[in-house]
């Protein structure tokens, strides 16, 4: 498996199949997709880290279910903060998530319950 650095247009087709679980797959300014790649080159993960200021959100994560479990989640959120971090003016790293465990794992706080399930976390970088 490995996870680069991709366009927007790489990952679109993830879209109509994200929607189905809540997650959002849409381009927006100042956002750096990534995916991961399996051997056969097709594309089994995304996300993005979307840059404000000093704040870097990380968004649009999702696994091919078939991929789910196999710590690929894990590999990718992981290069989401590496890139959020590799920029000297953040100071904080947030998401909103349906899986607030999953990122108090990685050593996000709990900021508030929003709505439907969702929650906003943050890291400080």
């Amino acid at each position: 498996m490995k996870i680069r650095d991709c366009s927007f247009a790489d990952i679109q087709h993830f879209a109509s199949r994200a929607a189905k679980e809540r997650v959002s797959i849409t381009d927006t300014r100042d956002t750096r997709w990534h995916a991961a790649y399996d051997e056969a080159g097709n594309i089994v993960g995304c996300g993005a880290v979307m840059f404000t200021r000093q704040t870097a959100r990380l968004k649009a994560y999702f696994i091919e279910p078939s991929m789910r479990g196999s710590g690929l989640g894990s590999a990718l959120v992981q290069k989401g903060i590496d890139t959020a971090l590799d920029n000297p003016a953040i100071n904080t790293i947030e998401v909103f998530s349906v899986n607030p465990k999953f990122f108090l794992a990685k050593g996000f706080t709990r900021l508030k319950d929003i709505r439907d399930g969702v929650t906003h976390l943050i890291k400080r970088a």
